[in-house]
């Protein structure tokens, strides 16, 4: 009885938010920084006492969330259509990425025996997921900028309780390792929703970063610049005080896209008024970490990267065109028994383009070069020829929305999660007519 109560219950919640998509989504970009809190039904043990064999599942929460929104989604259509009601579903891209997936089909030529069961689980997990769970629907809940700018705020507030958090570290010495002190998240009483590693921490900053620094620019007022320009400065200290290399050359990497599209000239004569001001206050940041990146945890954090691209490099080699098959990379890596003896468990690639070039190959890369640089031309577009003000920042913004998380995944190995495609979601309203019932597909 106790486990069809809550059948009927969730069925009740889901029919509720297929009519609140938008409070669906503003949930979803709230769990987006907390990657690392998990959902296992092993905690529900009371209602699935029947049923041992459901409590191994568990999975990122968001991903929970998001899996139960695209529910909520074909509800809400299935509605539509029964009502008589136009449909428009958002599939910004889709050509695109339909050859994305086709490449991660065909890969699957290239795999052994008994792999083609993990593989095609693995599309539909990862590639397939990310791009209903996060890009469909979270553009079919984003009907206005109004939502789509309350929702990022949502996203920027996270980011800064994980900031507090990361303050918190310092004081508390979490993370002191040979006198060597970085921000890092934490567990609560065993929750620990911003993971355990400075670079969970330092992914999350370089989503919000640019939409505090968005809500600054758009402020109307002081009292309003004061705050974001706070928010901003906080978030970067603590993403600085990360250390965390991919953190840092994202930050600069980003720099450079502002840098270049905007006026040259006025950045480079402002910056070199202030050129003083800025190598002080970073000059404590570049000798410590200096000083950290001698030290024997991050040169053997090297040592492993570097192993896990060239043998990248290697399977890129062996079928350059379709790759050895979509979700294999940590099969193959660990039958190279030097690997597993030198670095231990077998890891995934720690960079999105060694991955792809790995499992997808060469059409699998241009494929996804192909769905990304249609968005980013048509932000670079809206960045040139807008006239308005605001309108420039919204295509500045999605360049950087888009181009700065992706340039994090170059080091990182969370390439198909929220924080990296929620950001790319608000870019993409942005750039296109979507929220003036515009794309629908290319």
């Amino acid at each position: 009885m106790l486990l069809i109560a809550f059948v009927v219950l969730f069925c009740l919640i889901l029919w509720l938010f297929s009519k609140y998509l938008t409070w669906g989504f503003y949930i979803l970009v709230a769990l987006a920084p907390m990657l690392h809190w998990q959902f296992r039904l092993n905690d529900w043990r009371f209602v699935l006492e029947k049923y041992p064999q459901f409590l191994d599942f568990y999975a990122p929460m968001v991903d929970v969330w998001a899996s139960f929104m695209i529910a909520a989604l074909a509800i809400n259509l299935i509605g539509k259509w029964w009502r008589g009601e136009k449909i428009n579903l958002p599939l910004p891209g889709v050509w695109f990425y339909g050859l994305f997936l086709f490449s991660a089909l065909l890969s699957c030529l290239n795999l052994f025996p008994g792999e083609l069961v993990n593989s095609l689980k693995y599309i539909i997990r990862f590639p397939l997921f990310v791009y209903l769970g996060f890009v469909v629907f979270g553009l079919s809940a984003i009907s206005n900028k109004q939502i789509l700018e309350r929702a990022m705020k949502i996203f920027v507030g996270v980011s800064f309780l994980g900031a507090l958090m990361g303050l918190a570290s310092l004081f508390m010495g979490v993370w002191n390792t040979a006198g060597l002190v970085r921000a890092v998240p934490f567990a609560i009483l065993g929750w620990a929703p911003f993971g355990d590693q400075h670079i969970f921490l330092a992914e999350v900053f370089i989503a919000a970063l640019p939409m505090a620094y968005y809500f600054y620019y758009l402020a109307e007022n002081k009292k309003q610049k004061f705050f974001w320009l706070s928010v901003f400065f906080f978030i970067l200290l603590i993403c600085l005080l990360t250390f965390s290399r991919a953190g840092w050359l994202t930050l600069f990497f980003m720099a450079i896209i502002i840098l270049w599209l905007e006026k040259p000239q006025q950045v480079f004569k402002y910056l070199q008024n202030k050129i003083w001001f800025f190598v002080l206050m970073l000059l404590p940041f570049i000798g410590y970490m200096s000083w950290f990146l001698q030290s024997r945890v991050v040169r053997l954090s090297n040592e492993a990267r570097i192993a896990i691209t060239s043998i990248g490099w290697f399977l890129f080699k062996d079928h350059p065109f379709i790759g050895q098959g979509v979700g294999t990379f940590e099969d193959r890596i660990s039958s190279i028994w030097y690997f597993v003896y030198e670095f231990g468990t077998p890891i995934d690639a720690h960079s999105i383009l060694s991955k792809l070039l790995a499992e997808q190959g060469i059409l699998g890369v241009v494929a996804f070069a192909l769905f990304i640089g249609y968005f980013i031309s048509l932000a670079y577009k809206k960045f040139k020829n807008s006239l308005e003000k605001n309108l420039k920042a919204e295509g500045l913004l999605t360049i950087v929305l888009i181009s700065g998380p992706l340039f994090f995944q170059l080091f990182s190995t969370q390439y198909y999660s929220a924080i990296m495609w929620l950001p790319i979601v608000f870019g993409i309203w942005l750039c296109s007519p979507l929220g003036k019932g515009g794309i629908r597909g290319l």
